[in-house]
């Protein structure tokens, strides 16, 4: 099965001031609260069939109408599954959606790692049954390195726990990508996992060297694609809102942004080493296929990450 796959961020609005992000910056005077659903099938019509709708954010857990939301995405015919990312506001106000078959709940609970103190948004345990994403700022990298073998016996490296690297946003990690890379090297070695993303990030930085043909694919097809709901665009990535570039959000939009033809390389792209892409997406477009980003079996919905 193939599909497309793109963000929706119904509010910008959260109840946490990450350092490293670049949403809750931008000072938006008018957040929205709630989810207009009939806009919500208006703009779902307007895309092909076999969706994974990736709610993003803000904090979808503020929403007041967020199950009603989620229970409108699963019902239209043209998704299949959809993701959700939390800062754990979702799971701890316990909305039974997170356990749906075609819901993959992935939580970025943790702030930072000081130490060997995880600072938490929520007093909550993690749960093996979803995915938890830890941001390698300098502070959680030299953590994470000098309480290695403590933090492996509580299990943090385990599969359920994705590490990002955020090099284009608000901060940068050029100047300790070698603890990072010493910190992917073990944990490959220890675990057997690939984290084949980060090691290519990792390299793409050290190198200080850009493959142009992808990152060119990746403008054109962006993964990161999203539908912005307080301001009713389309935009280009949701990596760093506030430079990204953003069209009106109509079908002809939509469409051009299926064939490739509506974002090309911006402000946000300049700096940006986490481009992801691959040539069997132009390989689609050029056979007739309009699809920007395609899942398969081979790529599982649970692994699409934000």
């Amino acid at each position: 099965m193939k599909g497309y796959s793109f963000n929706i961020i119904f509010s910008k609005k959260c109840n946490q001031n990450c350092y490293y992000c670049d949403v809750w910056s931008q000072n938006i005077s008018n957040y929205k609260t709630t989810i207009d659903i009939d806009h919500l099938n208006k703009v779902l019509d307007m895309f092909p069939k076999n969706l994974m709708v990736r709610i993003n954010g803000g904090e979808p857990g503020l929403l007041e109408n967020i199950e009603e939301g989620v229970d409108t995405l699963l019902s239209h015919p043209n998704v299949d599954n959809i993701a959700i990312y939390s800062n754990g506001t979702v799971r701890y106000k316990k909305l039974d959606f997170i356990n749906y078959k075609n819901v993959f709940y992935q939580e970025h609970l943790i702030l930072d790692i000081d130490g060997r103190r995880i600072n938490k948004f929520l007093d909550m345990d993690f749960d093996p049954a979803y995915k938890y994403v830890i941001i390698l700022t300098s502070k959680t990298t030299e953590s994470l390195l000098n309480n290695y073998d403590y933090f492996k016996k509580m299990g943090l490296f385990n599969n359920n726990f994705y590490f990002k690297i955020l090099v284009n946003k608000t901060i940068s990690c050029e100047s300790y990508i070698n603890k990072v890379k010493t910190l992917i090297d073990k944990i490959t070695e220890d675990t057997g996992r690939s984290l084949s993303f980060a090691r290519d990030v990792v390299s793409r930085i050290q190198n200080n060297k850009t493959n142009s043909q992808l990152k060119k694919i990746c403008a054109s097809f962006p993964y990161n694609v999203y539908v912005d709901f307080e301001s009713n665009k389309i935009g280009h990535c949701t990596m760093v809102t506030s430079k990204t570039t953003t069209y009106p959000l109509t079908k002809e939009n939509i469409d051009r942004n299926l064939k490739g033809i509506l974002f090309c390389e911006d402000e946000a792209c300049h700096n940006c080493y986490t481009y992801e892409s691959n040539m069997q997406i132009v390989k689609n477009v050029l056979s007739g296929n309009p699809i920007n980003y395609i899942y398969d079996d081979s790529i599982k919905p649970n692994n699409i990450l934000w």
